[in-house]
């Protein structure tokens, strides 16, 4: 007989997200929508309005938060003192930021290169094409993640 403790203890707690725009069709769209639209535009403004409007839209989802077992300041105060964890955040979101400035630099050279060879193959729009397929993939990837 399964009892709700049982059930409790084979959760693995890292898998807990409660995040609509994590877990929900919806919000699955909404995120290939502003993958689509970001690869889509090469106009720098235009990312960077669409990469604010991504994390405010990302900030508004997460402020639902019911369950504080998965948030990352409440997890590192568990194991470390208040001081060194507010550090260790701050570090981990600047290593996160540094890691992602990077990774878009290489996709852009990659965008660059794969929307040059569709345009010499007669792609009239090949950033929207390509656009149209970043979001195609992640919406499709997220839907086979259990």
């Amino acid at each position: 007989m399964t009892t709700n403790a049982t059930i409790q203890e084979a959760v693995d707690e890292t898998q807990i997200d409660y995040n609509a725009l994590d877990n929900t069709l919806g919000g699955r769209v909404i995120q290939a929508g502003f993958i689509a639209a970001f690869f889509a535009t090469r106009s720098v403004p235009a990312r960077v309005g669409l990469s604010i409007l991504n994390l405010t839209t990302v900030g508004l989802f997460n402020a639902f938060d019911e369950d504080p077992r998965n948030d990352l300041t409440s997890r590192v105060d568990a194991e470390q003192g208040e001081d060194e964890s507010v550090a260790l955040s701050w570090g981990v979101l600047a290593g996160l930021g540094a890691g992602t400035i990077a990774a878009l630099t290489v996709a852009a050279k990659a965008q660059s290169g794969i929307a040059g060879w569709l345009a010499g193959r007669g792609v009239a729009k090949p950033d929207a094409l390509i656009g149209l397929a970043a979001g195609g993939a992640y919406l499709a990837a997220k839907q086979l993640r259990p």
